[in-house]
Order: structure tokens, then sequence, then C-alpha cells
């Protein structure tokens, strides 16, 4: 079973309880830019569809270390322009690297990685003097699995952890390249975060990355966290269909209860990015009219 942990006071605004395999937490933007060619570059990769935006800090001391770093440890990979380029499929990423520490990208990974916080790879993220900023189009799991390579190759380049924007999960770059060696389980993982809210139930953020609602489970439906990661699992890995007003039972071995699936426009309380596909309840069968 996956273990909750307790946030850092610093990210303790919503007073969250995370599931430790996706971590999320409130935080600042990391899009603070510090210069003007990062907030062109960020306005420019905004206006994508279902973009998908990740921070990957590292101890590059400049663009030149970066690309070498990349044409070794990642041959089949090509960095020019601005986009890294996987030569075996002619996809590319939008790519932007920034020389410096930045503060904020600490604080997120730390809200994002609670279950990392104290360690070695946290520490290290801590004295990072340059990061990347990786972004481009999802929208589905092959587009996912796409970015998931780019940014691995990224990872063997040198980079300390990768940060997933929307989602709002930090990894440690062991567990990252581990992710990507575990199929669509490991993608699912990566990209999607299940939140325990407490009173407010249970949602899960970075749904939109695969095209998907997201999902949210009131805190009236037992083992509600359970529920709303499982239900996700089985709607990207799965590639289960639902439809809006159907009933169906859901629990574990030791409970169940019979829910029905609401479709929402409303971001579920206390989330902190939004989808717009919408999101998915799952409410007590009884109490939907």
């Amino acid at each position: 079973m996956p273990r909750t942990t307790t946030r850092p006071r610093s990210c303790q605004a919503n007073n969250y309880r995370v599931d430790s395999l996706n971590p999320i937490g409130p935080r600042r933007s990391c899009f603070a830019p510090t210069s003007r060619p990062r907030r062109i570059h960020l306005q420019a990769i905004r206006c994508m569809q279902n973009l998908a935006v990740l921070i990957l800090p590292g101890t590059w001391s400049s663009l030149v270390e970066f690309k070498a770093a990349i044409k070794k440890q990642a041959p089949n990979y090509r960095f020019a322009n601005g986009v890294l380029v996987d030569q075996r499929t002619r996809q590319g990423v939008h790519i932007h690297f920034q020389k410096g520490h930045n503060s904020s990208i600490v604080e997120d990974f730390r809200c994002g990685g609670t279950y990392w916080y104290d360690s070695d790879d946290m520490r290290a993220i801590a004295r990072h003097t340059s990061h990347v900023l990786l972004a481009d189009a999802g929208g589905s799991r092959q587009r996912m699995a796409h970015v998931m390579g780019a940014a691995s190759a990224v990872v063997r380049a040198g980079a300390l952890g990768v940060y997933v924007e929307n989602a709002g999960v930090a990894h440690p770059s062991q567990n990252w390249l581990a992710l990507a060696n575990d199929g669509i389980d490991g993608i699912f993982r990566a990209f999607v975060a299940t939140v325990d809210a407490g009173g407010s139930g249970a949602h899960c953020s970075g749904m939109q990355n695969f095209g998907l609602k997201g999902v949210s489970v009131p805190s009236n439906i037992p083992d509600c966290t359970t529920v709303a990661g499982a239900f996700a699992w089985h709607l990207v890995v799965k590639e289960v269909k639902v439809k809006v007003g159907e009933t169906m039972m859901v629990g574990t071995k030791s409970y169940s209860s019979r829910v029905r699936i609401v479709e929402s426009t409303v971001a579920p309380e206390g989330s902190m990015f939004y989808n717009r596909f919408g999101t998915l309840q799952l409410l007590p069968a009884t109490s939907v009219h």
C-alpha cells in the first residue's frame, strides 16, 4: 500500500496528505521568469494545447556544456535551435536552457517530492546551478511516452531530477529512469499525482497530460484516495471507457461501494491545476438524483 507523508511546513497551506508514489503540493510557480527570453519562451509554449511542462535542474555551466552532455550521454538525441529531437522518430520537444540558481524550483521539488525531502538527491537539487525547461504537446499515451523519453535523455545528460509542472510531482533522477523503463504504468506514475485532501476527499492531477478528464472522489467514499488513484490508473493504463451517468462498484478487498460517474467543469476543491477537459466525480449512487 502506498504511504502517506507529511508535507514540509512551507507546503502545508492546504494541509494535504500525499500519496508518496505520486506526491503533489501547493507551491509558488516556477514560472516566475528571471529573464525576458524566458518570458517570451513560456508565452510561446503556453499557446500549445495539452501542454506538458517539465523542469530539470542540473549543474551545467553553460548551454555549450549542456549540448555536449546530450551528445555524449544521449546519442540518439540531437539538440538544435531550442528543440531536442529523437533522431529515431524525428519527433522533438521544446527545450529552454537557463543558467543560474532558482530558489523557487527548489521549493517546487521540496513540495512535490515529500517522500524524498530529506535525501542527498534533494540536497543536490538545492545546489543546482542551471535548469532546463522541457515542454511539448501531450494529449495521449503516445505523446507522453515521447515526452518521457526526451526527459530521460536530459536526465542521462546530468539532470538532478524531474518536476512535472501541471501535476506537481517531483522525481529523483534515478526514479525517473526506472519509471521510464516500466512501460505505460511507469508513464502514468510519472505524470499523474493522487492527492489526499483530507475532508475534501481525493483527486488526481495530471490527467490532462493524457487528454483525459481529472478524477475526484469525495471523503464519504471509503478509501477515497485509493479509489481515485485506481480509477485514474484504469482510465490511462487499461484505457477503460466510462460513460457519465453509469454506476459501478469501487473499493478495496475490505470494503466496496456503488458510485455513479458525474461530469463536472469545476476543479476539485483544493486542486491547483486546471484541467480543460473537466472532471469525473465518483459520487455515492444513493446521493445522485
